[in-house]
């Protein structure tokens, strides 16, 4: 599989990255979402129980709801992600 970027000249300037460049950008990502992770712990960490109840943007979701399952999608495997998803807009098509 060729993973690709943009180029020095604009987005639709490609080049082919090598393996080791694929590697670096998988690391620099996961780094994110660990950093990302632990700035939500910090920022979850002291909240009271009223908070946790408080509704969120998500229609009928409380931040209690859109916590557990943001910890709950970060513990499937991609091929899991993906049957869950699949699975889910079944159910909503009905």
């Amino acid at each position: 599989m060729a993973v690709t970027t943009a180029g020095p000249d604009g987005p639709n300037s490609y080049r082919r990255l090598r393996p080791d460049d694929v590697m670096k950008l998988r690391s620099d990502l996961w780094e994110t979402v660990h950093a990302e992770r632990a700035a939500l712990v910090d920022d979850l960490a002291g909240l009271r129980s009223e908070q946790w109840a408080t509704p969120s943007l998500c229609d009928e979701w409380d931040v209690l709801d859109v916590v557990a399952h943001l910890a709950a999608t970060a513990t499937l495997s991609p091929v899991r992600f993906v049957k869950e998803f699949l699975f889910a807009v079944q159910v909503l098509k009905r």
